[in-house]
């Protein structure tokens, strides 16, 4: 389905933490890595910029 683009991420759901999302990021997510379907890279440090959004402008500041 991501592959589909029919969804664009997951739900994760550990019973227990810290252990459980250690152990998804240490053993699924290289699996989900090889096959394509978890970044390796982003484009910037900020969601912001992840999803290519304008920055708006700072009404604190004059223009």
């Amino acid at each position: 389905m991501v592959r589909d683009r029919a969804c664009d991420g997951f739900i994760l759901q550990v019973s227990h933490v810290p252990e459980g999302v250690t152990e998804f990021v240490d053993l699924v997510v290289p699996i989900l890595r090889e096959r394509g379907l978890v970044r390796d890279e982003y484009a910037g440090p900020t969601l912001r910029e992840n999803l290519g959004l304008a920055f708006p402008p700072n009404r604190h500041t004059q223009p």
